[in-house]
């Protein structure tokens, strides 16, 4: 195969992947996967969490609140080894075909160098989301201090 057609078939997979990430409608989708749980599912399951009038409200909150960024922190690993499998498999297929050392070299610069890109994308997003985590902890905790209806 060309190398022109490799790209082609790199960038058109890197662009299905992307676009399907976006699809699901928010800045934080872009790092959705087939592979790990949607980070907005997560986020999702523990937005509505009310433990008012409940013994312990806000040790519970502070409980939802740590399970929610721990879950966060995992699929964050997640999407980390797919790319890193995408990466390494497609640097192979492209930059192992190139003719000489130097185009091999160049292809690998390149690969890495996207590699990084999307490994600090994916740090910046769990970051959001961490956040979105403290937040929605930081209400269910103030909703402890309103008197049960």
């Amino acid at each position: 195969m060309k190398t022109s057609n490799l790209r082609a078939l790199r960038l058109s997979l890197f662009a299905l992947l992307v676009c399907g990430a976006f699809s699901a409608g928010t800045a934080h989708a872009q790092w959705s996967s087939p592979v790990c749980a949607d980070p907005n599912d997560v986020l999702t399951s523990f937005s509505n969490y009310n433990f008012n009038g409940m013994a312990k409200c806000e040790s519970l909150c502070r409980s939802m609140g740590s399970l929610c960024r721990s879950l966060m922190r995992d699929q964050a690993s997640c999407q980390q080894t797919s790319w890193k499998g995408y990466f390494d498999l497609f640097g192979h297929i492209e930059c192992d075909a190139q003719a000489t050392a130097a185009d091999r070299k160049a292809c690998n610069a390149e690969i890495n160098g996207e590699q990084k890109s999307n490994h600090d994308d994916i740090n910046s997003t769990r970051d959001s989301f961490l956040d979105d985590c403290n937040t929605n902890q930081a209400t269910c905790i103030m909703d402890c201090a309103i008197p049960p209806a």
